[in-house]
């Protein structure tokens, strides 16, 4: 999906108010504001709509979406998860949500809580420390649910982070 915003002009009086769609993806934040410039000179306008850019974003300026469109570009010029991004901006809320913090706490994307138990098995070493004949009697959906409950938490179920300070 890509992202857009839509633009009111509210220049024309309360009742024709015409709107535009605008696809602002890959611009930069001048680009956008030209862009909207462009469409709509010399008139003041408002961002009515948008679709593409992750929960929590509703703003009405042109300049909130130019903002989230240059964090989004920086997700993707890092190779991060963007979906896991949007969940982690959803958990905390886009004002303690910032880029730094999820890259700092992101564990990684896992199907269920036994895969992501079995993976802090192999993080801790507890592979290693214990012996192989005993690896068919640890239950990694159990480590798991332990780590969620101690250092960890998920969100969606599929996204696992680090708490701060553990």
């Amino acid at each position: 999906m890509s992202r857009n915003i839509c633009i009111q002009d509210y220049g024309f009086g309360p009742f024709l108010q015409p709107f535009r769609w605008i696809c602002i993806e890959g611009l930069t934040q001048s680009e956008i504001h030209a862009e909207v410039a462009r469409v709509f000179p010399r008139r003041p306008v408002s961002v009515v709509d948008s679709e593409g850019f992750g929960p929590d974003c509703d703003f009405e300026s042109v300049s909130g979406y130019a903002g989230r469109e240059a964090l989004i570009q920086e997700v993707e010029e890092k190779n991060l998860n963007l979906e896991a991004f949007w969940a982690y901006i959803g958990y905390q809320g886009a004002q303690f949500a910032t880029l730094e913090n999820f890259q700092e706490h992101y564990v990684g994307e896992f199907d269920s809580v036994e895969c992501f138990g079995e993976e802090m098995a192999e993080v801790f070493g507890y592979w290693d420390q214990v012996p192989e004949h005993l690896h068919p009697f640890f239950n990694s959906k159990e480590f798991g649910e332990y780590c969620l409950m101690t250092d960890y938490f998920a969100v969606d179920g599929e996204y696992y982070f680090k708490r701060s300070g553990c």
